[in-house]
């Protein structure tokens, strides 16, 4: 997982700066990194590595408490704070709930909540694209965009709604719509394929061809993208 890694460097950055403060500069550049070293490795293992695992397997498992409580509700959480688990890494932590359903019943409901969120990160870059006079904005939007309908929004996230918090909030909005409609409308994943526009295979299902789940799948897409366009539309500046 990726949140280890985060939280270990964060606390190496820490431990490094007062190992600085402490050490003469005549043995510094060689003492700092290799008392840092000895210092945050065994605590990763012992104590940020085991914490970050738990709280990964505590949002799979709560997400799957959640869905059996109200499967509207945990997909519009689900939806809203997909982006937020990517950036962490928590979302790993739904990935042997998904799996386990798949084995033991042939789909998964749960983690089909959070499909319309990149299309809702998306659909962000696309109103900014249209809204801004600013040419570098305008030919960082363009593969923004392009990737982000194959599922991959690091560069919508990182380079683009991230920085300007408040559409990365709309985009979260967004997604959040679009997993309340697919919770509500029970969309079930029946395989692990494709991200993005060639997700929506994922929720035709291979025994009978039945493609009703894609078809609500892309409705919760529409809307949410629609949600997220307008209200960016509206707001940035």
């Amino acid at each position: 997982s990726v949140i280890p890694i985060i939280v270990a460097t964060y606390f190496g950055g820490k431990i490094e700066n007062g190992f600085k403060k402490i050490i003469p500069d005549v043995v510094k550049t060689f003492l700092v990194p290799l008392f840092t070293l000895l210092v945050i490795v065994p605590l990763t293992f012992i104590v940020i590595g085991p914490i970050t695992t738990w709280l990964s397997k505590m949002v799979g498992t709560g997400s799957l408490s959640l869905y059996n409580f109200s499967p509207a509700i945990a997909g519009l959480l689900l939806g809203a704070f997909w982006q937020v688990f990517v950036i962490f890494g928590l979302h790993w932590g739904l990935i042997p709930v998904t799996l386990l359903n798949m084995a033991t019943m042939g789909y998964d409901s749960v983690l089909a909540g959070m499909f319309a969120a990149s299309f809702a990160q998306t659909a962000v870059v696309m109103a900014i694209f249209i809204k801004t006079k600013d040419k570098k904005m305008k030919s960082l939007s363009i593969p923004a965009i392009i990737s982000g309908f194959f599922g991959v929004t690091e560069p919508a996230i990182y380079g683009i709604t991230l920085p300007r918090i408040k559409t990365f909030v709309i985009s979260c909005i967004g997604g959040a719509v679009g997993g309340a409609i697919i919770g509500f409308m029970g969309v079930k994943q029946y395989t692990m394929g494709g991200l993005g526009s060639f997700g929506f295979f994922n929720y035709i299902n291979p025994a009978n061809g039945d493609t009703s789940g894609a078809i609500n799948a892309l409705i919760a897409v529409g809307v949410a993208m629609a949600v997220s366009f307008v209200f960016t539309f509206v707001m940035y500046k």
